[in-house]
């Protein structure tokens, strides 16, 4: 019973951070609201995802978490924050491996992309039901 609560307790606080997020680095400011928002102070935990990914592009999550670093990534690029740093094993590449790489990463969307319905057609489906 003490490591479910544990466990829970622990998911619950990530699922928090994830959400606060959003809020503590929205740029709006024209209300009272997300003023307070943008001002807020945050856990210690929040806070140090946020420096984290400010100073070197990075984040720390477990496997088991509910969110993945790409989600974490999306919200924190999304709202504004441009890490001063990358992932140094960028720089053991060389131009032509990276291009290459990168080429690989557009062929595999565009292979996954191809086989999707249109938008029409999947609304359509679903108004079929």
């Amino acid at each position: 019973m003490a490591e479910y609560n544990a466990q829970t307790n622990d998911e619950i606080d990530h699922i928090r951070d994830f959400i606060i997020l959003h809020y503590k680095l929205t740029e709006r400011d024209d209300s009272e609201y997300w003023r307070y928002c943008n001002s807020m102070s945050v856990l210690d935990s929040l806070e140090h995802k946020i420096r984290l990914f400010k100073d070197t592009g990075r984040i720390h999550s477990r496997a088991e978490d509910l969110f993945s670093n790409v989600a974490w990534q999306q919200v924190m690029l999304g709202q504004g924050i441009a890490p001063s740093a990358y992932h140094p094993l960028a720089d053991a590449m060389s131009s032509d491996q990276l291009i290459e790489y990168h080429r690989n990463i557009k062929s595999i969307i565009t292979q996954v992309v191809d086989k999707l319905p249109l938008h029409q057609d999947f609304i359509n489906a679903i108004n079929r039901r």
